[in-house]
This record gives structure tokens, sequence and C-alpha cells, in this order.
């Protein structure tokens, strides 16, 4: 799967209703084509090739970035084919001349659209500084989808203090999948000092803080309700040493911060 090319993440960006959607009138329309060259005897070659091409060009830019721009279009697209489709079926009658005059500026208008979100990801990926725009996806299964993690850092969060236990078993099983999601390490790490498992949670807060942004110290916070729990007030003296190294103006949850984790 790649990153720009990607039915999961469409799903994720449009919701799964939208998903859904977008899957059932994709099979509604190759169900037609098929029925079209394989089963119906009606129709000629310009009817089925006509629908075989605009549906070449709904499925491109249905699966095309940004969606927003195209979807108007990609919809007229196949209620055209459809009517083309129908056409010597006695359903329907449309004439040939003025849907191919309709369909010829809306094909050329779905290319433009295509060529110009084409140049704006292309911009967007140099701006990341990314080698390629085929460059692979950071996730290759279901479980490693970032609507996944999205999920997992909710629930996480959600029972962290109320039910630890819950919080432990939802945000573990990320972490053995990918230990490098700051967000579900940290919250791993206050289930556990939670549940009083601090030798564990301190080897998950070692790990994570090195990968942590500048101003994100919620490893440090974990630290001091730890050290807090057991009274420890040489390593607490020795967090809030190191937190006054860092500075000032970062030690705060600002949004340019939360910006800068969810990049990471």
């Amino acid at each position: 799967m790649r990153a720009h090319n990607d039915f999961l993440q469409t799903i994720a960006e449009l919701g799964l209703v939208g998903g859904m959607l977008i899957a059932a009138v994709l099979g509604m329309l190759i169900w037609r084509e098929i029925s079209l060259m394989f089963m119906a005897r009606q129709g000629d070659f310009l009817s089925v090739s006509m629908l075989v091409l605009l549906g070449g060009i709904a499925v491109n830019a249905v699966f095309s970035f940004p969606l927003q721009l195209i979807a108007p279009l990609v919809f007229i697209a196949i209620y055209l084919g459809l009517l083309i489709g129908l056409d010597d079926t006695a359903v329907v009658k449309v004439k040939r001349l003025p849907v191919i005059l309709l369909v010829t500026p809306l094909t050329l208008a779905v290319i433009y659209l295509n060529f110009d979100s084409s140049k704006t990801l292309e911009r967007l990926d140099r701006s990341a500084a990314t080698t390629s725009w085929q460059q692979p996806a950071e996730f290759n299964t279901l479980l490693q989808h970032p609507m996944f993690a999205h999920l997992t850092r909710i629930l996480a969060q959600r029972y962290q203090t109320a039910a630890p236990q819950w919080a432990e078993n939802i945000a573990r099983g990320f972490y053995s999948l990918n230990g490098d999601d700051v967000v579900i390490n940290n919250t791993l790490a206050l289930a556990l000092v939670f549940q009083k498992q601090h030798e564990e949670a301190e080897e998950i807060i070692a790990h994570t803080l090195g990968m942590e942004p500048k101003g994100y110290y919620r490893s440090y916070e974990n630290e001091i309700i730890m050290a807090t729990n057991v009274m420890d007030r040489a390593r607490l003296s020795e967090i809030l040493e190191q937190l006054d190294s860092e500075p000032r103006h970062l030690l705060t949850m600002q949004q340019n911060t939360l910006v800068q984790m969810a990049k990471t």
C-alpha cells in the first residue's frame, strides 16, 4: 500500500459511511461494466467503450487527492456512464452526441484537477523532505494504520486513571506492535504507575523520553507522579532539576507543541 493511494486512508478521511458509500458506488459501476461486456447482448462498441472509459476516470478520481475537489464530477461521470449503459435497453434513451459533448469537458476537467492535485501533493512532499511521492506508507497492516493508533490513544487515555488495568491492556497491544508512539507509550507508563508497577514504567519512560519533542514533558510528569508515590525525594529533586534545564517557554502543552507531538 502507498501513502497516497490507500483505500483504508480514504475511509479514515471520509469516515466509515463515506468509505462504504464509495465502495458501493464502485462495486455497482464495476458490476454494470461486467454485465455489459460479458452478460448483456445489447449495446454497441461505442457505448461499452464509453462506459469503461468513464469507469476508469471515476476510479482514478475517487482515489486522488484532494478528494473534495473532484467528488461531484466523479458521481456525475458515474451517472452518465449508467445512462449510456442503459441506452439500448429501452429503459433510458440517451442521444449520443449531447452525451459525448458533455463528457468531453467533464473528462478534461477531471484530468486537470488530478494534475493540479498531483502538483500540490508533490509540493507538500517536498516541504516534508520526502524522497518520492511513491514512498511507502509506514504501515502495512490494518493494526498499523493511523486510525487504529488514534482509536488506541483515545481508549487508553480514557481509562488510564479510572481503570488503569484496561488502559494497560489496550496500550500494551499497540506497544508490542510499535513502541515508537510517544502518546501511547506515556499512557502505558502512567497506567503502570497507577498499578505500582514502577520498574516496567521506568523502562518505558526511559525508552520514550528521547523521542519526545522539546517542550513535551509528559514523561517528566509521569516520573514526578511515580517519585511522589514512592516518596523518593532524591529522584524528585533530580527530575525538577532536569525540568529547570528545559526552555521555560516550552514547558506548556501549547497547541504548537501538540502539533509537533502529532507529527512524531
